[in-house]
């Protein structure tokens, strides 16, 4: 018996074709939504931008305490390295997890190439959030 006339051959919903066509539609797609998302973001940037700015705009704020030195910056980012870390780690993350339903895939290739190329970053973001997060007046009291 040939194989194309059998029944579970004729009647089978299983085409890679199309299995194909549906991932890269869902990857468009999400795509599509992270540029719709951007470009609203953008737009209500514009809208609610920077207007005039007045003395108590800029004031220092201190919830409550009396403010003491001058701002380092209108935004204090001393949390940013962190923000930086999580954000180059966690994607990958998620991917490992993703992957480790596939017992087929060298994972292990994979975590360290990973590993290797996040170092960078997880540095960089642990220095940026140290050097931010404490002032030199802290930095200098510790050394004593």
């Amino acid at each position: 018996m040939d194989r194309r006339s059998s029944y579970a051959y004729k009647y089978s919903f299983y085409n890679p074709v199309m299995s194909a066509v549906g991932s890269i539609v869902a990857v468009v797609f999400l795509l599509a939504i992270g540029l719709l998302t951007d470009g609203v973001v953008l737009l209500l940037r514009r809208i609610f931008g920077k207007r005039k700015e007045s003395p108590v705009k800029t004031m220092r704020f201190e919830a409550g305490n009396i403010p003491v030195g001058e701002a380092k910056s209108m935004l204090p980012m001393q949390y940013i390295g962190f923000l930086i870390m999580f954000l180059s780690v966690e994607p990958v993350i998620g991917l490992l997890l993703t992957l480790s339903f596939y017992p087929a895939l060298p994972l292990m290739y994979f975590l360290a190439v990973s590993l290797i190329t996040m170092l960078p970053a997880i540095y960089v973001a642990y220095r940026d959030a140290t050097e931010l997060a404490y002032s030199p007046q802290i930095k200098k009291a510790a050394r004593k």
